[in-house]
């Protein structure tokens, strides 16, 4: 939840795509400015068109400029047929809406062990 209260203090539109993991309702009664999503859905936001949802599958069925998922790594973040995927799986990313241009950053130390249910062994 530190990350949503850093979310919570930008000057932006922030949506937040929720996966089976996550703990949507905690986040959605905690988020005052953020939208969070946990079903596919299409948002025009800025000069783009996007298509958010869990899985690339949920993505193929309407794909749009710019499409976010994740749920597994077979399909790798990347320009398609002149269109955007970004695998959430990789990192966060921070798109411009007015540009297309888009930042990935890595999640914090323990989220991937976190998401393999990886325990650190401790004698």
């Amino acid at each position: 939840m530190r990350l949503l209260a850093i979310v919570e203090e930008q000057p932006a539109r922030v949506v937040l795509v929720m996966g089976n993991h996550d703990v949507a309702g905690q986040v959605r009664e905690r988020a005052t400015f953020s939208t969070v999503l946990t079903e596919p859905a299409n948002l025009k936001i800025g000069k783009y068109q996007f298509r958010v949802g869990h899985s690339q599958a949920e993505i193929m069925k309407a794909p749009q400029a710019i499409n976010l998922f994740g749920h597994d790594l077979t399909v790798r973040s990347g320009l398609r047929e002149g269109k955007l995927y970004l695998n959430g799986l990789e990192g966060i990313h921070l798109i411009c809406p007015d540009t297309g241009l888009f930042r990935r950053l890595r999640y914090p130390i323990g989220t991937d062990d976190s998401r393999l249910v990886k325990r650190r062994y401790r004698p």
